[in-house]
């Protein structure tokens, strides 16, 4: 099976925003930590605030999940949510039909 690859820059404000969408033949996902913005945090629902979800400093390492390690979860939408307005990267792995 081929493997597929796509790269986005997305942005993420004050409130919830869907970062990417749902996809049953993604097997991986990465989002970034945020570039300017304290934190930003990611979930695969809609988000009330920074309190909820996995939050991801300034500088820190990406959120990897997997599809063998994480399960379907990692197939679902998510969503962002950052402390000010800032840009995030997504990085999403498939597999072709």
């Amino acid at each position: 099976m081929k493997k597929l690859s796509s790269f986005a820059v997305v942005g993420v404000a004050t409130t919830a925003k869907q970062v990417i969408g749902p996809n049953p033949r993604r097997t991986a996902l990465l989002l970034s930590a945020p570039a300017t913005a304290t934190a930003v945090s990611y979930a695969p629902k809609t988000l009330a605030s920074l309190a909820e979800g996995i939050s991801l400093g300034k500088g820190a390492s990406p959120l990897d999940l997997t599809l063998a390690q994480h399960g379907s979860i990692v197939q679902d939408a998510w969503w962002a949510i950052a402390q000010a307005q800032d840009k995030i990267s997504v990085i999403e792995v498939g597999t072709e039909a």
